[in-house]
């Protein structure tokens, strides 16, 4: 009885990683980072000083969101798929999406290319940066010349001059640095 109690506890435990594990390939069938959410369901922005850049938009886990400059306002939409989106994550959106410190009227979604549903300010969507590990941190900030921190208007934070040495030494084609 036991034996057969185990056999069937270890057969749906290993469907259950069959079934998560497929569903963490990207549409390109490659393994890509998954876009960011937060726990509780809803996208949360706040409006956070970081470092010099001042005030700029952060996540609900407080990491730094970014723009990208290739990405299309009018109308909203996102050029960051694939590579790209494994390294930008961008930021999803539901119904629970809150706002700190940020013009709630700013706050949108776009309708990504895989369907998904993404997070715009003033238009522009908005991403995480997989270098930043850690709440006040803006290692994207100027990657490629490109990727910016999100002022809380929607604006790009800081001067569009020299990037952080730390983004510059493996930035790659493509404006993504990666």
């Amino acid at each position: 009885m036991i034996r057969v109690r185990f056999a069937l506890v270890s057969a749906t435990a290993l469907t259950g990683l069959a079934l998560l594990s497929a569903c963490g390939a990207g549409d390109s069938g490659t393994s890509a980072a998954a876009p960011k959410q937060a726990a509780g369901g809803g996208a949360g922005l706040a409006a956070t000083m970081v470092g010099d850049l001042g005030n700029v938009v952060t996540g609900a886990d407080g990491k730094t969101l970014y723009r990208f400059d290739d990405d299309t306002v009018n109308p909203s939409v996102s050029n960051c798929d694939g590579q790209c989106a494994a390294l930008w994550p961008p930021v999803l959106a539901d119904s629970a999406t809150s706002v700190q410190g940020i013009d709630k009227s700013l706050i949108g979604e776009v309708t990504r290319k895989d369907g998904t549903k993404q997070v715009t300010l003033d238009g522009r969507p908005l991403y995480e940066y997989v270098k930043d590990t850690a709440p006040g941190q803006a290692n994207g900030q100027g990657v490629q010349g490109t990727w910016f921190a999100a002022k809380p208007d929607g604006g790009k934070a800081g001067q569009t001059a020299t990037p952080p040495s730390s983004a510059t030494a493996d930035t790659g084609s493509g404006g993504y640095g990666y």
